[in-house]
């Protein structure tokens, strides 16, 4: 699936995008694809999970996400995003590379998901639209309580602008009470 459309603007939006605004989801999946996009629009991701009712077993697996290109103008800001509420979430066996802002954001709130055996890396340098922390997952909310982060290898993250930071896991709003998110056996090698 490949959505085209490069610019300021951001022509190109998500290839695939699962938004539960209206209703509540279940027996979400994406597997066995080939995602790309461009475009220099930082609000969404090739992959996007959002809305505001209740998803149930989200499945992302054995897919290749990836930007068409590397410039400010074609290169997505994230691989995966996902800003929804919900159980059962599984991110695994992936393949990313090529985003200007990260290979995932997890701004959710989805307790005991599990991420798992994903490579990101960049293939080329990446310029992005404006200097920005680049990570290669973030968990960017403290409703994730429980979650399991384990197995994934981020490597060869490679940005044009000096002035930004690169972090291989970022936990900006850890949990501080309930089950903890546990993150163990990854391996992220930057520069």
């Amino acid at each position: 699936i490949r959505v085209t459309g490069s610019g300021a603007s951001g022509f190109g939006e998500s290839a695939v995008r699962f938004d539960s605004g209206i209703n509540a989801m279940t027996s979400l999946a994406v597997r066995y694809c080939i995602l790309e996009a461009e475009a220099a629009n930082g609000n969404s991701a090739i992959l996007a999970i959002t809305g505001g009712n209740a998803m149930s077993g989200v499945t992302v697996e054995e897919n290749l996400i990836r930007s068409t290109g590397s410039s400010a103008t074609n290169c997505r800001a994230y691989g995966v995003y996902v800003a929804a509420t919900g159980t059962n979430l599984s991110i695994r066996n992936n393949v990313l590379n090529q985003f200007a802002w990260g290979g995932m954001n997890l701004s959710a709130t989805f307790p005991t998901a599990q991420i798992y055996d994903n490579d990101i890396y960049h293939t080329a340098p990446v310029t992005q639209p404006s200097a920005n922390a680049f990570w290669g997952i973030k968990f960017a909310t403290a409703g994730m309580a429980g979650s399991l982060l384990y197995n994934n290898f981020i490597h060869d993250i490679q940005l044009t602008n000096g002035s930004s930071s690169v972090i291989g896991i970022y936990l900006e709003n850890g949990n501080s009470s309930g089950t903890r998110v546990k993150v163990y056996n990854n391996l992220v090698s930057l520069g």
